[in-house]
C-alpha cells in the first residue's frame, strides 16, 4: 500500500473511481464542473500545478493531490491543503479523502490517515484540522484512531460538522 501523484498509468482506474462517485452523485470540490473525467490528462496536469502555485492563496494555499494504490489498484484519492483562510478551515481542514464505493469497509481509512498525516509533515504542517460530518460515526472513529481531538461541532448549511486536531509535533 503507497501513496502516489496522481499519473497517466492509471488513468482508466482513476475514471473508473470517478463513475463510481458519480453514481453516489458525489460533489468533488476539486472537480465541480465534472469534467476530471473528460479530460484526466488535463486534471493530472493541474494537480501537479495546485503544488507549485498559490492561485488558490485565498482559499488554502498550495494542495497535493494523492492516490492510494494497494497491490496496483487504484483505492482513494486525498487532497492536502497548505494552509486555509477561516471561513474554509471552519468546514473543509487541510485533508479531504474519499474511497470508492467499491472498496470501503476493507479498512483503508485509517491508514490512508497515517500517510497523509506524514505528508502534511513533509510539507512543514505541526498540526491539521481534518473534519467529517457528525453523522458520519465511520470517519469519527477513523479520525480519532490518528490521534485527533474534536474541537468543536459547527452546523454548516444545515449539516452538523465535527472538526478535529491532530498534532503533527
Amino acid at each position: 500500500m503507497k501513496l502516489i501523484k496522481p499519473a497517466l498509468e492509471y488513468e482508466k482506474q482513476f475514471f473508473e473511481l470517478l463513475q463510481e462517485f458519480d453514481d453516489e452523485d458525489v460533489s468533488m470540490f476539486w472537480d465541480k464542473d465534472g469534467k476530471a473525467k473528460d479530460d484526466i490528462p488535463t486534471y493530472i496536469k493541474n494537480t501537479q500545478a495546485y503544488e507549485k502555485w498559490e492561485e488558490f492563496k485565498f482559499f488554502w494555499g498550495k494542495a497535493y493531490t494523492f492516490w492510494l494504490l494497494d497491490n496496483n489498484h487504484l483505492i482513494w484519492m486525498i487532497n492536502l491543503r497548505e494552509k486555509a483562510e477561516w471561513k474554509y478551515l471552519q468546514r473543509w481542514g487541510h485533508i479531504w479523502y474519499a474511497i470508492r464505493k467499491s472498496e470501503r469497509g476493507k479498512w483503508y481509512a485509517k491508514k490512508i490517515l497515517a500517510l497523509t498525516l506524514l505528508e502534511a509533515k513533509k510539507i512543514g504542517l505541526n498540526k491539521v484540522l481534518v473534519t467529517c460530518n457528525t453523522d458520519n460515526i465511520a470517519s469519527s472513529k477513523v479520525i480519532e484512531a490518528n490521534g485527533a481531538f474534536l474541537e468543536n461541532v459547527i452546523l454548516y448549511k444545515g449539516s452538523n460538522i465535527s472538526r478535529y486536531w491532530i498534532d503533527l509535533t
